[in-house]
């Protein structure tokens, strides 16, 4: 759910930074917002996904993402013994880091929102929200 919202949320900043554009007025600080939220979903996604660029080119991440832990915890799945140690350690570690961009990306949203109020005082086109 998570990745699917911040996905979601990126391409209605991206809406967002499509509709300043058409707006009637500028708004230098409305633009900086708006610029500001973009960097952040993406370093949120990349936190996520881990680095898009360095997967095309077949390079390991600088970190392990939550999706490296979440495959090693899942290796207890097809043991007949039971998760071990390790697979609860990985498991414990996929949750600190969904718990960090959980609220990494709750915040984000607030900020949002709020840029969807301020967008259309200046006269922009209207948004269509999925």
């Amino acid at each position: 759910d998570l990745s699917r919202n911040i996905n979601e949320t990126e391409k209605l900043i991206h809406r967002l930074l499509k509709s300043y554009e058409k707006a009637n007025e500028n708004n230098k600080e409305l633009h900086s917002q708006l610029l500001y939220a973009r960097n952040n979903i993406l370093n949120i996604k990349q936190k996520m996904n881990g680095s898009k660029i360095r997967k095309e080119v077949g390079e390991e991440n600088e970190h392990p993402t939550i999706w490296t832990y979440l495959w090693a915890a899942s290796g207890s799945s097809r043991s007949t013994y039971g998760p071990t140690k390790s697979h609860e350690e990985y498991f414990n570690y996929a949750e600190e880091i969904y718990s960090q961009l959980d609220y990494e990306y709750k915040d984000l949203k607030k900020s949002v929102n709020l840029l969807l109020e301020k967008i259309n005082l200046i006269d922009s086109p209207s948004i269509k929200l999925d």
